[in-house]
Order: C-alpha cells, then sequence, then structure tokens
C-alpha cells in the first residue's frame, strides 16, 4: 500500500466515455512513491484509492489502513460491505437477503463470482461496496 500526499482537481465530466478524471498533483517530496507505484502497475489495471481529506480525525486511521496487508484489507471490506447491506435493509425496510442477491447478481454480470461471494478478492468487495453506495 502506497500513502501520498496530494492535491485533487475535479475536472467536468461525464466525458464521451461517461467516465470522470481524478487529476493527483503531487510534489516533490512524494515523487519516489508515485514513481514506485507507476512502476508496479500495468496499464489497465485497476487500483484501489482511498481519499482522505488530512486532519486530526483520521491520522490514525490513514497510518492503520497503510500497514495493512492484503487479507486484513480485504476483511475489512468484507465488514464493510456487510454493515452496508445491514444499514440499507434497515433504512429500506426489507430483507438483508434480497439486497445480498442484487449484489450477487452485480458481481456475476461483471465477472469478479461464478456462485458465491466466498469467491471475492479485494477488487470484488470494492466492486459491491461501490454497487451498494451507488444504488441504494
Amino acid at each position: 500500500m502506497y500513502v501520498l500526499g496530494s492535491f485533487f482537481n475535479k475536472l467536468s465530466g461525464p466525458d464521451a466515455t461517461k467516465s470522470y478524471s481524478l487529476v493527483l498533483n503531487i510534489d516533490e517530496t512524494q515523487k519516489e512513491g508515485l514513481l514506485k507505484l507507476a512502476n508496479d502497475t500495468n496499464k489497465g489495471e485497476s487500483l484501489l484509492l482511498l481519499i482522505f481529506k488530512p486532519d486530526d480525525d483520521n491520522g490514525d486511521l490513514v497510518t492503520d489502513l497503510a500497514s495493512e496487508n492484503p487479507e486484513q484489507t480485504k476483511n475489512r471490506l468484507r465488514k464493510q460491505m456487510h454493515a452496508m447491506i445491514n444499514d440499507i435493509a434497515k433504512e429500506k425496510n426489507t430483507d438483508p437477503e434480497k439486497i445480498k442477491e442484487l449484489i450477487r447478481k452485480y458481481l456475476k454480470e461483471k465477472n469478479y463470482i461464478k456462485k458465491s461471494t466466498s469467491e471475492l478478492g479485494i477488487e470484488g468487495f470494492s466492486a459491491a461496496i461501490y454497487y451498494l453506495s451507488n444504488n441504494f
């Protein structure tokens, strides 16, 4: 995991591909981290970005996240997904299993799973969280 301090520029969108651009301006103090990230990433490869505003409230969280191993990240995202499912079910006054079924359908369509969410990795959990955030 890389922690890079940067400035954020939001560009207008969506463009022709119905996507938005995210520009991170990295200064000289972050140059080495960015170059390492660029060298470790292949064109078209997915990245999971966690973006925080720097303040005293999340300093410990950022430190904890930066020291996570992939299994810890996967477990954290799994817990976050299930918490969101339960919150949405409560808010919508529906059975959490209905929401889980919608997520499974979405994840199958996007080829993150074949049968069960037990097959999910970090990318799949991230996709499920994205789906929950944007569809409920």
